[in-house]
């Protein structure tokens, strides 16, 4: 039986109600080998995991675990099995198992449980993109609810569905960088075994890497409905429609824009990587080529032979297993190409065509250029301008509304027109409006060279 010699080290963290007055490093750095298992400890909690689950176990069967744990580590321990297995047994005690005294057997406490399951859950995660996006468009639809409905509570949502599966997303996206580092490090543990041809190597490692790429653009689109939910809260943001505390918005903005951001570093870092795997097999090969040519030109030094003729004529015999060459063709001569005077006389000067600028017609360019991108902003503010309106009111009357943008614009018609374009495009392809046109020309148009139909924009 195994018993803690001294009690004042059984101690659990406790966080006080006031958390500023915890000190984490402190307290972490005071109980960390407790806390976080060795590799031995944590085999062992494992294995007993793996076998017994919530099931007590007893003595005898800890003790053939941990040796088996010695022996598959390779290791050895200057103290006696008993002694080893039972400072083994008392850290776990600590925090990881509990022992029942009465029936001699030993069970695994929350803390341990919680441990093994993450682990085990980590180990055993795979790339699952059509999970990921029914968890965002679940997420969408959740959200959209909630802000339908009379309490409008953006809180319980961010609390509810939010937070409880962030961690979920987060790890689905770390696993495919965990798969490009495997990747990497099982590309170098089989080049240096040198049991596979280098090309063959090669071919699997890139094709493996263009898999996880292409994965992680599977994810990515999977991540599209998060572009929904930062439009529906930014718009609920500027109306401050929800009532929520914006650091809650903001979270869910700066979580979404990370892993939209984290998505792109995988696919970014497989880029990089794959010129330097390449570049990483071609020093290897030239570096193989030198030392192969080092050792030929040796062996031929040590081994090869001369000899001479009685006219003084000295020969070199190459060793035996060396094939002969001819080094040089008595028989052979030289062949030259003989180029005609023309095609190598001086040519007479080319008069140098001189570049001209059309200064006018860049200026010209230049001002359209910069008339496109004022329109462009005027239309994205009078867009901004249109949703504040319709958060006020259910149904908004356009026909005048583009008169009134058309005054403001000082007559611009081009502004107007290329708005109410992009009004009918946007609005109708997101379904968030419906736009009802109406042949019949509006009576408040004081403009008679312009007709306008009556058009009203409503919320759905």
């Amino acid at each position: 039986m195994y018993k803690i010699d001294d009690p004042s080290v059984v101690k659990e963290l406790s966080v006080e109600n006031d958390n500023t007055s915890f000190d984490l490093y402190r307290e972490a750095m005071r109980q960390y080998e407790l806390i976080v298992p060795n590799q031995v400890d944590g085999l062992v909690l494992l294995s007993l995991f793996d076998q017994f689950g919530q099931d007590g176990f007893k003595e005898d069967q800890i003790n053939t675990i941990i040796d088996k744990v010695y022996r598959d580590l390779g290791g050895s321990s200057q103290r006696s099995e008993y002694d080893r297995n039972n400072s083994v047994v008392i850290r776990l005690q600590e925090f990881y198992l509990s022992r029942d005294e009465h029936n001699k057997s030993y069970q695994f406490k929350t803390f341990g449980r919680q441990f093994c399951e993450n682990l085990k859950e980590r180990l055993i995660s795979t790339y699952n993109p059509a999970r990921i996006k029914r968890l965002f468009d679940g997420l969408l639809l959740d959200l959209e609810r909630y802000l339908k409905s009379p309490e409008n509570n953006f809180d319980m949502w961010f609390s509810d569905h939010f937070l409880r599966i962030r961690p979920e997303i987060t790890a689905h996206v770390e696993i495919l960088d965990q798969q490009v580092s495997q990747s990497v490090r099982e590309f170098r543990k089989r080049f240096k075994q040198g049991d596979t041809d280098i090309s063959t190597l090669l071919d699997e490692i890139i094709s493996k890497l263009e898999g996880i790429k292409q994965q992680a653009g599977e994810l990515k689109a999977a991540f599209s409905a998060t572009y929904n939910i930062d439009q529906i809260l930014d718009e609920a943001l500027l109306s401050n429609a929800t009532g929520a505390d914006p650091k809650g918005i903001q979270q869910v903005f700066d979580f979404n824009k990370s892993i939209r951001g984290q998505l792109e570093q995988i696919s970014l870092r497989i880029e990089h990587i794959k010129p330097r795997i390449r570049e990483f097999i071609y020093e290897f090969n030239q570096r193989d080529f030198d030392r192969k040519t080092g050792l030929f030109l040796d062996f031929l030094i040590k081994n090869a032979s001369s000899s001479k003729t009685e006219e003084g004529k000295a020969f070199l015999k190459l060793p035996e297993r060396i094939p002969e060459f001819m080094v040089y063709d008595p028989g052979s001569f030289p062949k030259f190409v003989i180029v005609p005077d023309k095609d190598i006389s001086k040519k007479p000067p080319v008069e140098v065509t001189k570049r001209i600028v059309d200064l006018e017609r860049q200026q010209q360019m230049i001002d359209q250029a910069k008339m496109r991108l004022h329109e462009k902003q005027r239309i994205s503010f009078w867009i901004t301008e249109i949703r504040k309106r319709l958060l006020q009111v259910q149904s908004l009357d356009y026909s005048g509304m583009f008169l009134e943008i058309l005054e403001h614009e000082k007559g611009k018609l081009s502004i107007p027109l290329r708005l109410t374009a992009k009004i009918l495009r946007d609005f109708r392809k997101k379904g968030e409006y419906n736009i009802e046109i109406k042949q019949e020309h509006y009576s408040g148009n004081k403009k008679q060279q312009i007709r306008l139909w009556k058009m009203n924009i409503k919320k759905n």
